[in-house]
């Protein structure tokens, strides 16, 4: 009943009115605390649009979460704000805001590189990868030309690698080398990626995870970058996940998966506490960066889909 007293105030012009002079020219708590609010009580598209959008409402509450030591009740009632307003913004879940990465993977695909594995491989590799641990992995070298700019490059150009048939691949690590010696030999989804994921519970950051996702930027593979960030989400971010993880997944500073932890965080039903443990988590990860953090969130609350660069917060 307080809360429907309190829409129906809201929404009258005296209530437009008070909002829009708190929100622009209140104290700083009281205008933050004045957006945190707005989800609740302004029901009307045109309203909460207006103050939170056009009058940055929504900018001045996502800036407010990475501030020195926040405090948990904030972060609590924050987590919940925001869950509100992404209802509000999509109330009901189209198929263009479904999570950008599955918690459930496909079954496995035909694995592609393992003719080449064993003592008797039923296909003939033509040169070996050889890691620093002394490692060497067989491959073939039209079909790694095939698919990377950087191995076309390596392989099949002027460098000295051309003509060797032993071609060393320095900083890998057997594990993070494994799924991409599967792309290079059309693996999509044979379950290679997920191999260098530790478990939740333990750290991502300098794992092999975190090394094969560098991999595969260096070697210019985006499609295998997808496909490890799907890894970690379903491992991390999945039934098995938990709140606790969705912080350690963010400090891998990807954009999607950033984007993922966020929209982990406000999904439709989530339990109240694991949303504002999740939240002090990212907060906790993002330290002095807010910016990743808050265009997470903006991306996920308004629907849009975060790329390498990300909405602005000014848009």
């Amino acid at each position: 009943m307080l809360l429907q007293n309190l829409t129906v105030q809201a929404e009258s012009p005296f209530g437009v009115g008070a909002l829009t002079h708190l929100l622009l020219s209140g104290s700083p708590e009281d205008r933050v605390a004045c957006a945190l609010t707005l989800p609740f009580i302004c029901r009307k598209p045109s309203l909460w649009r207006r103050l939170l959008l056009d009058q940055g409402g929504l900018r001045l509450l996502l800036s407010a979460l990475t501030r020195p030591a926040p405090h948990p009740l904030f972060l609590f009632f924050a987590a919940d704000s925001l869950s509100c307003l992404q209802g509000l913004v999509s109330p009901t879940v189209s198929p263009a805001l479904l999570p950008a990465i599955p918690l459930d993977l496909d079954p496995p695909s035909p694995c592609l590189y393992e003719p080449l594995l064993g003592p008797a491989p039923t296909a003939a590799p033509d040169l070996h990868f050889l890691l620093d641990s002394g490692l060497q992995l067989p491959a073939q070298r039209a079909a790694s030309a095939t698919a990377s700019p950087f191995f076309q490059a390596l392989l099949g150009g002027s460098f000295a690698e051309a003509h060797m048939d032993l071609v060393p691949l320095r900083g890998l690590s057997p594990s993070a080398a494994w799924p991409v010696l599967h792309y290079l030999h059309g693996c999509r989804g044979c379950g290679a990626a997920l191999g260098p994921v530790p478990p939740p519970g333990q750290r991502l950051l300098g794992s092999e995870a975190e090394e094969a996702l560098e991999a595969a930027g260096r070697f210019l593979l985006p499609g295998l970058e997808e496909e490890l960030e799907e890894a970690v989400g379903h491992i991390h971010l999945g039934p098995q996940g938990g709140p606790e993880s969705v912080g350690e997944v963010f400090r891998l500073g990807r954009p999607r998966l950033a984007a993922h932890c966020a929209r982990w965080t406000l999904e439709p039903g989530q339990c109240p506490r694991k949303r504002a443990l999740a939240l002090v988590g990212l907060v906790e990860a993002a330290g002095d960066e807010a910016g990743p953090l808050t265009e997470a969130f903006l991306a996920v609350v308004m629907g849009v889909e975060l790329g390498g660069e990300g909405p602005s917060l000014d848009g």
